[in-house]
């Protein structure tokens, strides 16, 4: 069902979220600062990354919701909330970049995916296409907080692990690695101890991933 669907990339891109916001200077260092590309860069483009990683699980849930139209033949609302979500873009760049430059960029356009999804999920529940249930509200709660929590988590370890990040290329890929490994796993033991995810859910999602590689 939509809800479930929902549920499962809350579950997905929530964490992903917190995880580019923790990390996201780390992140760029590793995969960019080379040759030509300084420190500088790297700062500059962790900045636009991070702001950009704000509506990744909005960009995702449109996806999902605008279907939830085009099944019912109604090809004209997403595109009307479309259009004012593009507004919405366009007046943000304009507000944001007085304040944040490049990065207002990426934020704006974050901000109106949330508008637009924001939009969509009033209109199908306003037809009673969309429930907001006690599940989805209470795996929305648990996904967020322990995405949150690992954030944390996972800001601190990147504290004490920057020295990885000083090194040559493949100290910083293996140091990358190991802070990508414990936010996955402290992530899965809060998603748990929330109630965001359940053993199964979690068995279902690495069948998935092992099943696309």
């Amino acid at each position: 069902s939509l809800n479930r669907a929902i549920e499962l990339i809350l579950l997905l891109t929530l964490p992903a979220m917190a995880g580019v916001l923790a990390i996201g200077h780390e992140i760029t260092v590793t995969l960019f600062q080379r040759g030509a590309f300084g420190p500088l860069q790297s700062q500059a483009t962790a900045v636009a990354l991070m702001a950009y990683a704000v509506g990744l699980p909005a960009y995702v849930l449109v996806k999902v919701l605008g279907p939830g139209y085009f099944a019912r033949r109604d090809t004209r609302t997403p595109v009307i909330f479309g259009a004012i979500s593009m507004v919405a873009n366009v007046v943000l760049n304009l507000i944001l970049m007085q304040f944040l430059l490049h990065a207002g960029l990426a934020l704006a356009t974050a901000l109106s995916a949330w508008l637009n999804v924001g939009l969509l999920a009033w209109g199908l529940h306003r037809r009673g296409h969309l429930a907001i249930d006690d599940r989805l509200r209470r795996r929305f709660a648990g996904s967020l907080w322990a995405a949150l929590a690992m954030g944390v988590a996972l800001a601190g370890v990147a504290t004490l692990l920057q020295s990885g990040f000083a090194g040559g290329e493949s100290t910083r890929a293996g140091t990358l690695a190991l802070l990508v490994g414990f936010g996955l796993a402290c992530f899965a033991g809060l998603a748990l101890l929330t109630g965001a995810a359940r053993m199964d859910d979690l068995n279902r999602i690495l069948r998935r991933q092992r099943t696309a590689s």
